[in-house]
C-alpha cells in the first residue's frame, strides 16, 4: 500500500471515529432524561451520564498535554488520559463501564484528590492544595460540588495549564472553569466557557459548542 493511500486511509478512519463520537454525543443529549424507570437511582444514573459525556468530550477538544508530547516522551509507559476528581466524589462506579474504552486511543485513568472542604475541616491553614503538582498533571479535573466555596483556590494555580476543568456547580464558568453540567428539563446538559478553554490553551470544536446549552465568551477572571 502506497504512502499516499495509507495517509488517506488514516484520515478517513479519524473522520469516521469523529463522526461516530459526534453521533454518540448527540444521542446522549437527546436521551439523557433523568427518569429513574430503568436506572435504580436518579443520582447514580445522572453521574453515569456525566461520565459518558466526559469520555466523549475528549474527542472534540484539541491541545491536550499528550498531544504536545513527542513520540519518545514517556516511552514504555501506558498511554492514558488522567481524570482527576477533587472533593466528595459523586461518581461512585460510574466510570467502571468505560474502563476498557478508549478516547483518542487512550484509556481514562481516574485519580481522586481530597478537596479543600475536607482539608479545612482539620483546621489546617492551606493556601495551595498539597497535591497541586499532581493536579497540574491531570488532563481533566472534575471539581465536585463539595468544593463550591473553594473554586477559586482550586482553579487559580491551574487556569493556565492544559487541564480541562469540569464541574456541575453554579457560577463555575464565571470563575474560569471550562465546562459545567446543568440539569435542564430533567435532562443532563452542559455549558462552555470559551475564554477558560483559551486560557488553558485548549481548542473546543464547533460541533461540541453547538451542542452546549450556553456558550460564554468571557468570564470574571483577569489574565495574569
Amino acid at each position: 500500500m502506497g504512502l499516499q493511500k495509507m495517509c488517506r486511509k488514516s484520515k478517513n478512519m479519524k473522520f469516521v471515529r469523529c463522526m461516530a463520537g459526534l453521533v454518540s454525543l448527540a444521542v446522549i443529549c437527546i436521551f439523557s432524561s433523568m427518569s429513574t424507570a430503568a436506572s435504580g437511582s436518579a443520582s447514580s444514573y445522572e453521574y453515569r451520564l456525566k461520565a459518558t459525556f466526559i469520555y466523549q468530550f475528549v474527542n472534540f477538544i484539541y491541545g491536550w498535554k499528550f498531544e504536545q508530547e513527542k513520540d519518545e516522551d514517556n516511552k514504555g509507559e501506558e498511554k492514558t488520559i488522567v481524570l482527576g476528581i477533587i472533593g466528595k466524589d459523586p461518581f461512585g462506579e460510574a466510570f467502571k463501564p468505560l474502563a476498557e474504552k478508549t478516547a483518542k486511543e487512550r484509556k481514562i485513568e481516574v485519580k481522586r484528590f481530597e478537596g479543600f472542604s475536607k482539608l479545612k475541616s482539620r483546621d489546617e491553614e492551606i493556601a495551595v492544595h498539597p497535591q497541586i503538582d499532581q493536579l497540574k498533571k491531570c488532563d481533566i479535573l472534575f471539581v465536585c460540588s463539595s468544593e463550591q466555596k473553594y473554586i477559586d483556590k482550586i482553579l487559580s494555580p491551574i487556569r493556565n495549564e492544559r487541564v480541562l476543568t469540569i464541574a456541575d456547580t453554579e457560577g463555575f464558568l464565571e470563575k474560569g472553569g471550562i465546562i459545567n453540567f446543568i440539569i435542564e428539563k430533567s435532562k443532563v446538559r452542559f455549558e462552555i466557557n470559551v475564554e477558560g478553554a483559551r486560557r488553558a490553551k485548549l481548542t473546543i470544536r464547533s460541533k461540541l459548542l453547538r451542542l452546549a446549552t450556553d456558550v460564554i465568551m468571557e468570564d470574571e477572571v483577569e489574565d495574569e
